[in-house]
Formats: structure tokens, C-alpha cells, sequence
């Protein structure tokens, strides 16, 4: 699950459902509400789960990048 906190408010995104060894993007700006918006994001799973956060702006000429942060 997927959790998106701006500086106001909280949104939750959905729960996503995913194979060992699979691979998906979210993007938050698609989420309603969370467009423009500075956030922060909690990412949780049932199994140990690595997570990349990636920011890119400027039509993507500009960006900064997590590689796998994971969990315990």
C-alpha cells in the first residue's frame, strides 16, 4: 500500500497487488489532489519490498533519484 502526505492534508493511494520480481511505476502527480504538491510517501508490504523514488521536473530535464531504499 501506498500512502501520499502533503503539506495539508493525507491521501491514501490504492493497494497494489504484485508478483515476486515485478516492477511498477506510480506517478503521484496522477493521483487526484496530489498534483503540484510537495509529498512524501509511505510504501508498506506484507513481504521485504525495495522502493526507488524518483523526482523528476522540468518536462524531465531535471531530476533526483533513491535508489533502492528497502525494507526489513
Amino acid at each position: 500500500m501506498s500512502t501520499y502526505y502533503a503539506r495539508v492534508n493525507r491521501w491514501t493511494g490504492s493497494h497494489n497487488v504484485m508478483e515476486a520480481n515485478s516492477r511498477k511505476t506510480i506517478r503521484v502527480n496522477d493521483v487526484p489532489g496530489m498534483q503540484d504538491t510537495d509529498a512524501s510517501t509511505y510504501v508498506q508490504g506484507t513481504q521485504p519490498i525495495i522502493a526507488e523514488r524518483a523526482m523528476y521536473w522540468n518536462e524531465r530535464g531535471a531530476g533526483t533519484d533513491t535508489i533502492g531504499g528497502f525494507s526489513d
